[in-house]
C-alpha cells in the first residue's frame, strides 16, 4: 500500500511539474478582439497594474482607423510574428525620454499559488519593435503574493526575482529572444508582473546609444514551471525556421539572401501590410534575388508539402 502511495505520489508530482502556470501564455486567447491600444485586458487573464497603456496584439484585429492597427504580424509598433507562430502577443513601453518618468507593465494571476523552498523555472520572449530604434537591458518578471499596484507612471521599486542580464542589451528587432532563470519560492507567490522596474537613472546610466525616446518590446512565451524542460520547449521563429533552411544571410540584405535548403519549398515574400510582393515555387536554389524588392521588413514564408515556417528579413538597398 505504501509502494502505491508513493508510486501515485510521484506521478502527481510528475503531472504537476509539467504544468505552465502562466494563464494565456502565449496572449491568444481573448474575451474580444483588440480593437483600440491599452487593452491588454481583453485576453481575459492579463491586465495592467497602473494607467500606463499596455497594448494587446492578435490577427483577429480588423483595420477600421488606418492609424490604428493592432493585428499580427503588421501593427501600428512595427511587424513580428508571434512566437511559433501564435496569434497575440502583449506589447509595453520599457522606457520612454518622459519626464519624470513613464513606465508599462502587465500582470497577471498565476493558476497556482508558488510554494515554499520550491524551486521554479521562469522563460518570457521578447522582441524590439521596429518603431523602436532605442533598446535597454531593463527587463524582468517580478513575483509577488497580491496584485502590486502602479503608483501614477512611476517605476514599481522591487527587484524582480528574473531579470535580463545587465549590459545585454534587447536590440533585436527581428528574432524572439528569451529572458530566463530561475529562483526558489519563498511562498505563496500568486501574481507575476512584467516590465523595467528601475529607474529612469538607472536605466539611462548604461549609456545606451538612442536615435529615438521610446524602447517598446512585444512580450510572448511566459513560461513559470517546476520543470524546466517545458519553458525550455518554447522555441522563437529564428530556431523554428532551422528545421528547413539552417541559414538566412545577409539580414539586412541588399540584394541576395543565402538560403540554405534542407529541401525543396514554395517561398513567398509578404510585406508588412501581409501584402505578397513575390513567390517562387519549388524553390531549392541557396540564393534568392530580392535586388528589386523596395526598401522594408519582410516576412519570408517557407512552405512544403506538410509544414509553413516564417522568417523576418529586413531589405536596405
Amino acid at each position: 500500500m505504501r509502494k502505491l502511495i508513493f508510486i501515485l505520489f510521484l506521478i502527481s508530482e510528475l503531472a504537476v511539474g509539467q504544468i505552465n502556470l502562466v494563464p494565456n501564455p502565449s496572449f491568444e486567447t481573448y474575451t474580444s478582439c483588440p480593437t483600440a491600444q491599452s487593452q491588454i485586458n481583453r485576453t481575459g487573464n492579463w491586465y495592467m497594474p497602473g494607467p500606463g497603456t499596455s497594448d494587446y496584439f492578435n490577427s483577429c484585429f480588423t483595420v477600421t482607423t488606418p492609424s490604428i492597427n493592432m493585428g499580427v504580424p503588421a501593427n501600428t509598433a512595427g511587424t513580428q510574428m508571434g512566437l511559433q507562430n501564435s496569434l497575440g502577443y502583449a506589447g509595453l513601453q520599457a522606457w520612454l525620454d518622459y519626464t519624470p518618468i513613464y513606465r508599462e507593465y502587465i500582470q497577471t494571476r498565476l493558476t497556482t499559488t508558488l510554494t515554499a523552498g520550491q524551486k521554479y523555472f521562469v522563460s518570457m520572449y521578447v522582441s524590439l519593435a521596429d518603431s523602436s530604434m532605442c533598446a535597454t537591458d531593463d527587463l524582468g518578471i517580478y513575483f509577488s503574493s497580491f496584485a502590486i499596484p502602479q503608483s501614477g507612471y512611476n517605476a514599481i521599486n522591487v527587484i524582480p526575482q528574473i531579470s535580463n542580464p545587465s549590459g545585454l542589451y534587447l536590440t533585436d528587432n527581428i528574432n524572439w529572444k528569451k529572458i530566463s532563470g530561475s529562483f526558489i519560492a519563498a511562498g505563496n507567490e500568486e501574481y507575476i508582473t512584467i516590465g523595467n522596474f528601475n529607474s529612469n537613472s538607472d536605466t539611462l546610466s548604461a549609456g545606451i546609444p538612442c536615435t529615438s525616446n521610446t524602447s517598446y518590446y512585444y512580450i510572448d512565451g511566459v513560461c513559470v514551471s517546476t520543470d524546466s524542460t517545458l519553458c525550455n520547449a518554447f522555441t522563437g521563429i529564428d530556431e523554428l525556421s532551422k528545421k528547413t533552411f539552417e541559414l538566412l544571410y545577409p539580414n539586412p540584405t541588399s540584394g541576395n539572401i543565402t538560403i540554405n535548403l534542407m529541401q525543396a519549398v514554395t517561398i513567398t515574400l509578404i510585406d508588412k501590410f501581409g501584402q505578397v510582393v513575390m513567390t517562387r515555387e519549388n524553390f531549392n536554389e541557396n540564393k534568392l534575388d530580392v535586388s528589386s524588392v523596395p526598401d522594408g521588413i519582410y516576412f519570408i514564408q517557407l512552405q512544403s508539402h506538410n509544414k509553413t515556417e516564417f522568417s523576418k528579413i529586413v531589405i536596405q538597398h
